[in-house]
């Protein structure tokens, strides 16, 4: 039976936030998983039994207006309540579990998420992983939309939009995208407020990234049409880590830890010999795992 505890903390503004933690047995280390749009932190099950493995406790929490967390669906006031939702979430680690610089796992939106955090509170956390990172969308709106929305959003805010994301973009396994097709804590449209912070969150990314000192890893599917992997390569010349990685996996697609068995397979043995080379005791690990 697997340790887990589920809790519902609050935001700064009272918004409930639902947090779901699942302990290792003999923990090397700490992962908080900071998911991407729309979705939520249901959605990691494969990449935390790959941490459970490799002895790593596992964190997950879903942003406001997501999941189970409080808030209007699909909606944000400011991207910033994101970063103060994960400093609230890294503060909880610390007071009620003793985890006082835990990694992040960053996938999609929650990169930008993880970025900003870490640009601004750098001793918070040990190591970040950006898992398809959105610094270059796959199809980027037309500038003349981009600057209408600018405008609507004053007087329209909470006008609801599609996202526009295709499931059959995420994944080769179709057991995944069927069940993201059917999950009903996926929200299918967003405000217009929130993708114009969203665009917003996207055009600042590479002055986060410049502030970012503590060790990043990049993961990227070449085959990713919904984030560009130039993106990536731009991303990893921006940032200020001295220690800083670029993993890119052939033909897979966005999200790389729901990819087919394989193809995650190649990600996680990847990620594990990262975070384990990255904590105490983990030379001997990586030197046994080949490290990245």
């Amino acid at each position: 039976m697997r340790d887990e505890h589920v809790r519902l903390i609050k935001a700064p503004d009272g918004i409930p936030l639902y947090v779901h933690e699942v302990r290792a047995a003999e923990p090397r280390g700490v992962v908080v998983i900071v998911h991407g749009a729309t979705e939520h932190s249901g959605r990691y099950e494969f990449l935390v039994d790959a941490l459970l493995e490799a002895n790593f406790t596992a964190v997950g929490y879903d942003h406001r207006g997501h999941g189970r967390s409080g808030g209007w669906r699909g909606d944000v006031q400011t991207f910033d309540r994101y970063i103060e939702d994960l400093k609230v979430v890294l503060a909880h680690l610390r007071e009620c579990s003793g985890v006082e610089r835990p990694f992040l796992f960053a996938h999609s939106m929650g990169t930008l998420v993880a970025l900003r955090c870490a640009a601004r509170h750098t001793d918070d956390v040990s190591g970040i992983v950006l898992a398809s990172v959105p610094a270059r969308l796959g199809k980027p709106p037309p500038r003349i939309v981009v600057k209408a929305a600018g405008l609507l959003v004053r007087l329209l805010p909470q006008l609801r939009v599609g996202h526009g994301i295709d499931p059959e973009a995420v994944s080769h396994d179709p057991d995944v995208v069927r069940r993201l097709r059917e999950d009903q804590l996926v929200h299918r449209k967003v405000t217009l407020r929130w993708s114009v912070e969203m665009l917003g969150a996207i055009a600042a990314h590479a002055k986060d990234a410049c502030r970012v000192t503590a060790p990043v890893l990049i993961l990227h599917g070449e085959a990713d049409s919904i984030a560009h992997i130039d993106g990536a390569h731009k991303l990893l010349n921006t940032l200020a880590s001295p220690d800083k990685t670029l993993l890119s996996f052939p033909g897979l697609f966005h999200e790389l830890h729901n990819e087919s068995l394989k193809g995650r397979q190649e990600v996680f043995a990847k990620l594990v010999a990262w975070l384990a080379s990255r904590c105490a005791g983990g030379d001997d690990y990586a030197a046994r795992q080949g490290d990245t």
